[in-house]
């Protein structure tokens, strides 16, 4: 579980899975309450039980999907001198992997955020921030150090997010690439981008 989840009944659990599958499929503004009570398989009213709203509701699932690619973030090893082509290569196989195996909580994450608060929208732009910061930090190194190519690293890093993102309009778990065959592919296009010819 992402270290910024809080503690949740199970009922609660049940609510958020089923928000996610009505919030993926039809969109918040099209999704009642009562489709989400009735998706977990319980009563009309258990939403406001753990909940205060549905907006409420959206936000922990936005909120924990970003708090979820973050705790992945933080739990690559710190890179050595001069190996952050092997960082920069891991968090992209990171991002990836989490976007297409939490395809439909990352579509709601995506596609949702005009529907929160602005104090709930304010704290996911902090978030966002902190992941644009992690990712963007071993490419300015490199980049310093002369290893990368990259004109602009954030640039760089919205090509990774863009990439990366992209698959949740696309991607079946019954589909032909699995979630190893997109990273791969992500981690070559990108690659070849940002590497100096002889690094």
């Amino acid at each position: 579980m992402d270290a910024t989840q809080p503690d949740l009944s199970t009922s609660a659990r049940r609510l958020l899975a089923g928000a996610t599958e009505c919030f993926a499929a039809s969109g918040y503004q099209a999704t009642t309450t009562r489709d989400i009570s009735n998706h977990a398989n319980l009563s009309a009213g258990s939403l406001y039980v753990h909940f205060k709203s549905k907006e409420d509701l959206l936000y922990e699932l936005i909120r924990s999907a970003h708090g979820e690619l973050l705790t992945a973030l933080r739990a690559l090893p710190d890179p050595a001198a001069g190996s952050e082509l092997q960082l920069v290569t891991d968090q992209i196989r990171t991002v990836t992997h989490w976007h297409v195996e939490n395809h439909l909580l990352a579509r709601v994450a995506q596609t949702e955020l005009p529907n929160l608060s602005d104090e709930h929208h304010q704290s996911v732009r902090e978030q966002r921030a902190a992941i644009e910061s992690m990712l963007t930090t071993p490419v300015v190194t490199g980049c310093e150090a002369g290893v990368f190519q990259c004109a602009d690293p954030r640039l760089f890093v919205r090509a990774i997010l863009s990439l990366s993102i992209d698959v949740i309009r696309w991607y079946a778990p019954n589909g032909r690439y699995t979630a190893a065959d997109l990273a791969q592919s992500n981690v070559e296009i990108l690659s070849a981008y940002l590497l100096r010819p002889g690094s």
